[in-house]
């Protein structure tokens, strides 16, 4: 069995990167669930049916727009060999996922109704769904010319 050379490694380096990017910006988004039990809310909160729909909608439309800039930084970074832009994409799609989450803890701060709930499904579903892959790495990498 050969050792493995610097390309793969750079592969795997490159891919715990994201792994611990991808585990911290989970992570937050569980705690923004938490904290939902540990802070209580607002004991006069007005009801406002349509400021929940306007929170539950930006934030599905903010979780489910994290694919297009994923997908645009991911043809860039194979165009120009760059795993830098993989990195780029990933992170954009964990933050716009994440937003869900934050939309979901300001619901659950400024309307009375369960919405928020809905809002941290929706964060930790799509966050699963961009678990980063190796795949979008080694498509990036500089291949050897021969």
């Amino acid at each position: 069995m050969e050792p493995p050379n610097q390309h793969d490694k750079d592969i795997e380096n490159g891919y715990r990167v994201l792994l611990i990017i991808w585990l911290a910006i989970l992570s937050s988004a569980v705690l923004f669930f938490l904290l939902t039990f540990v802070i209580p809310r607002p004991v006069s909160l007005d009801e406002s049916p349509m400021l929940a729909w306007v929170l539950t909608g930006a934030g599905t439309l903010m979780a489910l727009a994290s694919f297009a800039p994923k997908e645009m930084f991911m043809e860039q970074a194979v165009q120009k060999q760059q795993q830098q832009l993989v990195h780029t994409g990933y992170i954009i799609a964990f933050a716009m996922s994440e937003a869900a989450g934050l939309f979901g803890l300001l619901a659950y701060f400024l309307t009375p109704g369960p919405y928020h709930y809905l809002l941290f499904v929706i964060s930790v579903v799509f966050m699963f769904l961009h678990y980063p892959r190796r795949d979008h790495l080694r498509a990036a990498s500089f291949k050897k010319q021969g």
